[in-house]
């Protein structure tokens, strides 16, 4: 994988909408080599739901391909700063889904405010801490660049991407 152009996509099915063999075979067919497990919420998934991650995860290892994993209750929204909750949940779930085909995991969309921008700060900061080898996913989007300075504590998008 390492040599291959990350292509990925944004998947806003449900972890059980879709077969895994069926959908990372068309993904691959799509020139796809960074596909998005559908979403699941750790805390009420079933075991079901659960090993269905794991199916994505392992039907990549056959195209080559690596997958970021939604899940949520690890996303910059849900985290309270409360660092040792947080902590325990992303090691809960990085425990459950680590993996040879993991990119990393998605851990949120274009944070718009000061509190989640520090919440961004924090959930980046102890996912690489717990899984230095994964590359969290984060979705920044073009919009992010044209606002005020203020929100980026006086640093312009460009400059608080570099600290950040």
């Amino acid at each position: 994988m390492s040599n291959k152009f990350p292509i990925s996509f944004w998947n806003y099915n449900r972890i059980n909408e879709y077969d895994p063999a069926k959908e990372v075979a068309m993904w691959n067919d799509c020139g796809i080599t960074v596909g998005m497990v559908p979403r699941i919420h750790f805390a009420t998934a079933t075991e079901e739901q659960k090993n269905l991650v794991e199916q994505y995860l392992d039907e990549a290892l056959k195209y080559d391909m690596k997958m970021i994993v939604w899940v949520e209750g690890i996303e910059l929204y849900d985290y309270s700063f409360n660092e040792n909750a947080f902590r325990e949940l992303f090691t809960n779930v990085y425990n459950r889904f680590k993996h040879p085909a993991l990119h990393g995991f998605f851990v949120g969309d274009e944070p718009s405010n000061k509190q989640h921008l520090a919440a961004c700060r924090a959930v980046l900061k102890i996912s690489k801490e717990i899984a230095p080898e994964l590359n969290p996913y984060i979705n920044f989007g073009c919009g992010m660049a044209d606002r005020p300075n203020e929100l980026y504590g006086g640093m312009n998008f460009v400059e608080w991407t570099k600290d950040l």
